[in-house]
């Protein structure tokens, strides 16, 4: 990222950056996020974006895990398999629970589960 400002410097760019929460834009993650603004001398430079999620007044209410995956909740794996039948037929794989074969890699042992806050974002899922 240095280098990137440093080289836009020296071709005669302004450059303005911001580290937004993705959960003030309405992604369902509490990541930061990194934008890079830039114009060459004597245009104008573009603002930071404004944020569209919030508890502020004129806000959209921060997107939760709930909002996003509220449609799985009547979804069950399928033990024997592992796979989860979703309402149209489509089959889905790497969904786990206990009692799936392990079919998800990684997934499965403890110190790769996530437990999801359904009210709030989420940390970035690997």
């Amino acid at each position: 990222l240095k280098k990137v400002i440093t080289d836009l410097l020296l071709i005669d760019y302004q450059v303005r950056l911001c580290f937004p929460l993705a959960s003030e834009y309405g992604d369902p993650q509490l990541r930061k996020r990194v934008i890079l603004l830039a114009a060459k001398k004597g245009f104008n430079l573009p603002n930071v974006p404004k944020r569209t999620h919030g508890d502020d007044e004129g806000l959209s209410k921060i997107v939760s895990v709930r909002d996003v995956l509220c449609d799985l909740e009547e979804i069950e794996p399928l033990i024997e398999s592992g796979l989860v039948e979703l309402n149209d037929g489509t089959l889905v794989w790497d969904h786990c629970t206990d009692g799936a074969p392990n079919i998800c890699g990684n997934h499965t042992t403890n110190k790769n589960i996530v437990q999801l806050v359904p009210d709030k974002p989420t940390t970035t899922l690997k």
